[in-house]
Parts: structure tokens; sequence; C-alpha cells
């Protein structure tokens, strides 16, 4: 296909070379008969004048550099162009010259013109003191290129040319335009959902359960947000899966901050991606990744397959929006919004954020302004602050996933959208700077010799893109206490976030079907595990980071566990009262135990571990660097351990509760070691170890007790009934 499409180009080349070549050819005969007086149809001295010396034509510019010449205008058929077709004449010196007759041909035309293109010079076609000549053109009555060859004749004999070309568009091209961008676009935000699919299979199917552990410092934070943002292609993705593991109490605000502020590094990437024109190969992408998704059967292949196709996808639609909007630049209307967009900035804002908002993507919003950039509609300052919309209008996603959700989930969005406008609210006066450093960077990165480099307004606009969100991130980094303060201050705790929890699953009326009583109750004990499992993981704040302000939510937990506990307890005594066969009341039984041995896990962490936490928070206790490290890793296993026995309960899964059962041995030797290396440091009189010395040795056996009784669950969980009772 690529061949082919070469040769198809090369063709065409030598098709217009041969009909220029053939144009001057007629011309240089032309200008042989004004030599003679043949050609001139009057003697006036401006027709005399070209025949002075030698002149040289070419476009011109201004003093910005700015192409002033009307070539590659688009316009309506049978319309006047807005601007003049423009051409100065110079001597070989590039001194521009007046009073030289420019003459013009018509190359080439679109079929089936009945009335052709016009121009009507102004001056009678004579250069003015600029050296400049210009011309009113008219278009033809069908749509498509025009080509118009302007040419001057020497006193050698030689002719001096230039070839312009316009194009005209059908009246109903706004239409076109129309369903053009929702083609394009539809295909672009096709692209970037396949695209996600197969970086999310290729790599992206862990961010989630590991999301908790990369968030230990602020700087992990912000890389793993940069890169599930990569993965998943949306920062609205990154943030909205954020707001739901709050709202599970799987995290916590202050995890989430690096995370957000990564996701606004990360959005970026897809926009560098996009902003490069390699539009040309979109078909090529597509085309191997289909073959790649049709012919191989690994999944690893079939998600590098989606990987091609989604990319592909997102060019072509770029590639399509870029074509469609080719009109705009000469259209009236637009050229105006383009300036209410420069001179009013807050409404250019407004309009980004809502169109993001939309399309719940800002790299779609960036993706059109990236696509019409190309024809050299914007200039840099005008994008910004669409950049500075399509930043907000990316909030809108979590902000309504979090409706529903719980005051914490609430904070996560909020916290995000705050970053955002506070962003923008800091850049906003410095947006000429902005342009500046864009600009420059991407003059700077051009001028490397490195592959697709480029000075376009493209790149500029997605290093400014890139440059912004770099730069809020560092600003925010360090005031990430401020911003969490901030989103407490803004939704501040309310007393019913710790209310009693009821039982949603137990019901009498089904006592009498044994067996959907037993799977309504572990439905119930799952619910009574997962608020067992927050608490563990809530404990590893208070605990290492001196947290104070999770205290209550332990307490409140361990009070839903208790009340959970004496409402299962009563269901299952009641059920055990029932005429059941052997099997349902071993597992009535067993699960009597697991909800005791949960509610025993609560206690040990509210009534042992909280006091250890109270203590070195009231003390101001700090651990050494490495007893820290060690107690962290050692509630980082029994964690995990804990997790996977709510899910063998959950899924009623024997092989992960042997792969917990496998594990009790390996950590009740760790914990000896742990016991053994903090004496080791006692011995070395080190102060941190000295002081925390009862703290420490007390955590380690109440996360070993922890073990011990997710173990005994596992036992149950996997039939080892009899092993247990014998525990």
């Amino acid at each position: 296909m690529r061949f082919l499409q070469k040769t198809s180009e090369m063709f065409e080349r030598i098709h217009k070379r041969l009909l220029i070549g053939l144009a001057a050819s007629i011309l240089l005969v032309q200008a042989t008969a004004v030599q003679a007086g043949e050609f001139a149809s009057n003697d006036s001295p401006a027709s005399q004048s070209q025949l002075v010396g030698n002149v040289l034509l070419e476009r011109p510019f201004d003093e910005q550099g700015r192409d002033i010449s009307g070539y590659g205008q688009t316009g309506l058929v049978n319309s006047r162009l807005n601007e003049y077709l423009t051409i100065r004449t110079v001597d070989p010196q590039g001194a521009p010259v007046e009073g030289i007759h420019v003459l013009y041909k018509i190359l080439s035309q679109p079929s089936q013109v009945e009335e052709g293109l016009s121009l009507h010079p102004l001056g009678k076609g004579i250069t003015d003191s600029e050296g400049l000549y210009r011309a009113a053109c008219v278009l033809g009555d069908q749509h498509g290129e025009y080509e118009i060859l302007f040419y001057v004749p020497s006193d050698s004999g030689e002719v001096s040319f230039l070839r312009y070309t316009v194009m005209a568009h059908k009246a109903s091209w706004a239409n076109w335009l129309v369903l053009g961008l929702i083609g394009g676009l539809a295909i672009f935000l096709f692209g970037m959902k396949v695209g996600a699919e197969g970086l999310q299979a290729a790599g992206g199917v862990r961010l989630r359960s590991i999301i908790g552990d990369m968030t230990k410092n602020r700087v992990k934070g912000v890389g793993f947000g940069a890169v599930t943002t990569f993965f998943t292609q949306s920062s609205s993705a990154t943030t909205t899966m954020l707001v739901s593991l709050v709202n599970t109490k799987l995290m916590t605000v202050r995890q989430t901050l690096g995370i957000i502020f990564g996701a606004a590094i990360g959005t970026t990437i897809t926009v560098q991606l996009i902003s490069f024109n390699v539009a040309e190969y979109s078909l090529l992408l597509i085309a191997v990744g289909f073959l790649v998704t049709m012919v191989m059967k690994q999944r690893k292949y079939i998600a590098l397959g989606n990987i091609l196709l989604g990319f592909g996808f997102i060019f072509f639609g770029m590639k399509v929006m870029s074509d469609v909007t080719v009109p705009l630049k000469d259209f009236p209307a637009f050229q105006n919004a383009i300036l209410v967009l420069t001179y009013y900035p807050l409404w250019a804002i407004v309009f980004a954020a809502l169109f993001t908002a939309l399309f719940q993507s800002s790299a779609a919003t960036l993706g059109i302004v990236l696509s019409i950039s190309r024809h050299g509609v914007f200039t840099l300052p005008a994008t910004i602050p669409l950049i500075f919309g399509a930043n907000i209008g990316t909030c809108a996603t979590a902000l309504l996933a979090s409706l529903r959700a719980s005051r914490d989930a609430k904070r996560v969005a909020w916290a995000h959208f705050f970053f955002k406008v506070i962003g923008v609210l800091i850049f906003l006066p410095l947006m000429a700077y902005l342009a500046m450093a864009g600009e420059g960077a991407t003059h700077f990165l051009a001028s490397l010799p490195i592959p697709l480099g480029s000075d376009s307004m493209a790149r500029q606009i997605a290093n400014t893109h890139l440059i912004f969100n770099v730069l809020i991130t560092l600003i925010f980094l360090p005031l990430m206490g401020l911003l969490e303060r901030m989103v407490y201050g803004f939704l501040p705790r309310r007393p019913d976030e710790t209310l009693e929890v009821r039982s949603k699953y137990l019901d009498l009326q089904i006592l009498d079907t044994p067996s959907i009583a037993i799977g309504s109750c572990i439905r119930e004990i799952s619910r009574m595990a997962r608020f067992v499992e927050e608490m563990m993981r809530t404990i590893g704040q208070a605990i290492f980071n001196r947290d104070d302000r999770e205290w209550d939510f332990i307490h409140g937990r361990d009070d839903k566990v208790d009340k959970l506990q004496t409402s299962i307890t009563q269901y299952l005594t009641n059920l055990t009262q029932k005429k059941l066969s052997e099997e349902e009341l071993t597992k009535s039984i067993g699960l009597l135990y697991i909800v005791s041995d949960l509610e025993n896990i609560g206690d040990i962490i509210d009534k042992n571990l909280l006091v250890l936490a109270q203590k070195m928070y009231n003390n101001n206790l700090e651990f050494s660097e490495a007893g820290k490290q060690e107690l962290q890793e050692l509630h980082h296993k029994v964690s995990e351990d804990l997790s996977a026995t709510i899910v063998a309960l959950t899924s009623s899964s024997p092989e992960i509760a042997e792969r917990v059962i496998s594990h009790k041995p390996m950590l009740t030797d760790y914990g000896q070691k742990l016991h053994l290396q903090h004496l080791k440091r006692m011995k070395e009189g080190l102060r941190e170890t000295i002081e925390t010395s009862s703290v420490h040795l007390d955590v380690i056996n109440y996360l070993l007790r922890i073990e011990f009784y997710a173990y005994r669950i596992a036992c149950i969980v996997a039939g080892k009934g009899m092993k247990y009772m014998q525990l």
C-alpha cells in the first residue's frame, strides 16, 4: 500500500512538472514574440517596462514572517477569495522592482468547469513601489484545485514564473465539515478506547491491584500516576479509578494526590504522540494491527495488535479532522471566532472545558486543536486558553463519578478539580511567558538531530501543554498537605460518616432454605471482612506515618464489625437449629468460627495496634529506619494474606486458601528473624530502637496473631476443619 501510494505521488509530481515545463516553454516563446513586437497589446510604458532587465518572482512575507501571498487559499465556488493573490518582483540583488507588468495563465482547473477561474489585477497588473502585484481571484463553478502560473518575460529571452494553487469548495462544505469532524472525532475516540484496552492487556491489568503500593512517597505516586494514565489513555479514567478505590477504602485521600499529579503529566504523552504528523502511516498501522489480532492467538500479541489498531485509528481520525477543516482558515466567521478566543481567553477556557466535559477526554479537545493548527489558523497564544480549558474539563468525569460515592471519594474528585483550576489561575496572567517557553522548547528540540524533530505549530501546542502540566505538578508537589487540608475544609468530616452498619443480606424468611441462607451469610461475612481489611490497611498509616486522623475511622469500623458479628452469629445460631444436612451443619459451624476470628482481628487492630499507634504519636516516637522498613514489610505480608483469605472466602476458592496456609510457617520464621534483628540493633545502642523497643516487639506479635487468625479462616475455607479444631 505504501509502495503504491509513493508511486502514485511520484507520477503526479512528474505530471505537474511536465505541465509547468510545457507552460514555461510556451511562455518563453511568447516572451520572444514580445521582444519582436508581436505580443504586446498596447504601447503603454507599463507594458514596455517589463523588458528593462531580469526580474525574479517570489511569494511575499510580512515582518512577522507570515505568508501574505494568498497562496493555498480556499473558498466557495463562484465566489471571490478573501485575500488578494500577491506576488513580489525583485531584481537579482533582491531589491523590489516597480512598474513591472505581471502576466498569468490558468494552468489547470477541475474537470467539467463551465465558468472557470478569473483574475482581476489591481492597477492594470503593474507592481507598486514595494514590487508587489495584487489580483482579486474569483473561483470557478466546480470544486477542486485551481493552478495559476504567474510570469514575467525578461529582455534576455528567459521567463521568471511562479505557480499558485487555490481550492474551491461546494456551498454545502459546512455540512461536510460537521460530519467530518464528528466522524473523525468518533474514529479518534474509538482508537483511544481500543489502544487503551491493548495497553492495559499488555501491562496494565495489575494497575488497580498494585496502585496502593506505589504511594509510599510523593515522587513514586507521580510516576505511577503518569504510567497509569498512559496505559488507560485518559487522566479521567485514572481519577475515576481513584474515586472508586477511595470509595471502597482501599486508599486514602492523601495517597491519591501524587497519582492525580502524575495523571496530569501522563495525559500529555498521548498529546505528544498525536502532535507528530504521521497520519500517512495510519492505514498501515490499522492494517498491521488488524492482521495481528486476526492471525495471532496469544493474548500478548492480540494486545499488541490492539495497540497498533488504536494508534492507527487515532492518527487516521486526526487526518480526517485535519482534511475537513482546511476551508476554515479562510472562513470569515471562523477567523472572527479565533479573534474572540484571542481577545477573550476566559470564554475560550469555558468553551474548551465544556467540550472536554462532553467527550470526557482532554485529548479529544486538543486533538481537534492540533488538526486545525496544521493549516496555520491558530497562533500559539490563542491555543493556551484552550489548553487550560481542556485541563479543567477533564475533571468533570471524576466529579460525576463521585456524586453517589462516599465523602472521601468526593474529596478526591474535588482535589483534582482544585489542582487544575488553581494551576490555570496561576498561569492565566503568565500566558505570554508560557507561549515563549513552548515555542523555545520546540525550536530547541527541532534543532537537535533526532527523528521526528519538528518546529510545527502542532508541536508547539503539545510542548506547551506538557510544560504547563509539569510546572503545576512541581508547584503542588511540596504543597500536597495544603491541598489535602483545602479539600477537607471544603468537605469537612461529618458525624454521620461513622454511623453503625446494618446487615444487608441476612433475611429471616430464608432460614427455611439453608443453602440460600448459608450463601447470604457468606455474603454478609464477606462484607464484614472488608471492614476488617480496611482497618488493616488504615492501621499502617496510623502507626508508620503517625497519622491521628485515622483513629476515629478505625474505631468506627470496629464498631461496625462488632455489630455485624452479633447479627451474623445470631443468624447462624438460628440456622443451626433448623433441619440441616451434615454438610450444611459443618458449613454453618465453620462460618461461626470465621465470624469470631474476624472479630478478633478487628479487636487486635482497634484495641492493641491502635493503642500502640497512639503511644507513638503522643510520645513523639520514631522507629529506626531499618526497624520501620521491617515492620512495614511484615504488615504488607500479613495484609496480603488477610486479603487473600477474604478473596478465598468470598469466591469459595480452596486453592487461594491453600496458598495462605503455606505462608504461615514462613511468616512465623520471618517474625522470629525480626525479633533477633531488633535485639541486635538494641545491642548496638541505637536510640530510636531503644525508645520504641516495647512498641516494636508488640507490633510484631500482634501482626503475627492476625496472621494466625487468617490462617485459621483459610483452613476452614480449604476444608481442613478437623485440623482447625485441633488448634
